[in-house]
């Protein structure tokens, strides 16, 4: 499993202290061999793996930048041997020619924070500027 927090500057910290516990909860109540946690705001910029049973210590994840996608989906790419499923943690808050066009070949799980998602729809206005997936499952957060 590859856990994926946007930590941009739209990411405020309650929004990751949230984030941060909702991974710490899953890490205490799923089975799994080992995962992986990433931060990215413009480019990755927390990179973890955790075993079971393993103490964890998120670090410092604020980061602040702008918002892209790609970076994280690029750096699984090329750093991650097999992803079962990725989750990604973020306000969906990013320009759609930041973002990859095409699901990858695992499953996604986009996990929402904010006001972007409400009733499984996207609530952006303009979604050619907006990324706004018609690919993953989603589900809100907060």
């Amino acid at each position: 499993i590859v856990f994926v927090v946007d930590n941009s500057s739209s990411m405020d910290e309650n929004a990751l202290a949230q984030i941060l516990a909702e991974l710490s909860s899953l890490m205490e109540n799923i089975d799994y061999e080992s995962l992986r946690i990433i931060g990215c705001d413009s480019r990755v910029n927390y990179d973890e793996e955790f075993s079971r049973g393993e103490a964890f210590n998120f670090g410092d994840m604020t980061s602040g930048g702008g918002t892209k996608f790609m970076p994280a989906f690029d750096y699984v790419a090329e750093n991650c041997d097999q992803v079962d499923l990725l989750i990604y943690f973020t306000d969906m808050e990013v320009y759609a020619r930041n973002s990859p066009e095409e699901s990858p070949e695992y499953p996604v799980l986009w996990a929402v924070y904010g006001t972007t998602l409400e009733n499984d729809e996207w609530t952006m206005a303009n979604c050619s500027t907006w990324f706004c997936p018609d690919w993953g499952t989603r589900i809100k957060v907060a």
